[in-house]
């Protein structure tokens, strides 16, 4: 069922890819998958490990670094709630019908990637918004935007989400994770663990795709959201070994070690 299921490469993910990845994976599977046992007790199971492992990692980050996270996540929840308030606004409207089923339209849509993920952690935020603004830029979403009247405060929200990101990701450098080497042997089982979840959530949808193409789907954007740049950079790396012309320490953050055999 999944694309890309076959490419997954855990051991191209640093850290914080896979915590993110991981966060999506358990919130897209506890959502679309809660039918099934086997799956919500091994997705709860990963849910404990990612929270023990977040929040170490979050501590080796420094505090001043996180009350300034804090603050871009607030601004970024700020800018997806008010797009969201605008759509539901304008999907209960009455006066302009044209307006008001653009709008409905583009809630179905917020809804499938889950309209309260302001909520979520900031990995799992983060991989449901790309999730949603890659929705929205596909097919006719963007003239569902323009008929809504909501394309600035689409691109505001996308602004505020990229700003996040970029700090996010400019504090994990390759030292940041060095000094935390505890965190490489939980990191190395939360990866075997996910492995699995992703390779049984993948059977149940193939078995019943009807019910489970939807989250399968999800899971699928989950992972190329977190793949595309992961093997970009070991791409990168590879052809810096081949030249040898790329410095080391180049502030990219560490990759896991391959899984044992």
């Amino acid at each position: 069922m999944f694309k890309v299921l076959n490419g997954l490469a855990l051991s191209y993910l640093n850290v914080r890819e896979l915590l993110t990845l991981a966060q999506r994976v358990v919130e897209v599977v506890q959502r679309a998958f809660a039918s099934v046992p086997f799956l919500m007790d091994q997705s709860e199971r990963l849910k404990v490990d990612v929270e023990a492992l977040s929040t170490a990692f979050q501590k080796s980050l420094g505090s001043e670094f996180t009350e300034k996270l804090a603050q871009m996540d607030s601004v970024r929840d700020t800018a997806y709630r008010s797009f969201l308030l605008y759509i539901e606004g304008i999907a209960a409207g009455t006066l302009k019908p044209d307006e008001a089923a653009a709008a409905a339209s583009v809630l179905r849509i917020i809804d499938k990637h889950n309209r309260s993920l302001y909520r979520l952690g900031y990995a799992s935020e983060s991989a449901s918004l790309y999730a949603l603004v890659k929705e929205l830029s596909e097919d006719d979403n963007p003239a569902l935007l323009e008929k809504a009247n909501a394309v600035d405060r689409y691109e505001e929200l996308k602004l505020k989400m990229n700003a996040f990101e970029e700090l996010y990701q400019s504090k994990l450098s390759e030292e940041s994770v060095k000094a935390f080497p505890e965190t490489r042997k939980a990191a190395k089982d939360i990866a075997y663990r996910l492995e699995g979840l992703l390779t049984a959530a993948d059977l149940v949808s193939w078995d019943d795709p009807a019910t489970f193409r939807q989250g399968a789907d999800e899971l699928e954007d989950a992972i190329t959201y977190i793949m595309t740049p992961a093997r970009a950079r070991h791409t990168r790396r590879e052809n810096s070994r081949d030249d040898d012309d790329e410095p080391e320490g180049n502030g990219e953050t560490a990759p896991l070690p391959p899984s044992e055999s």
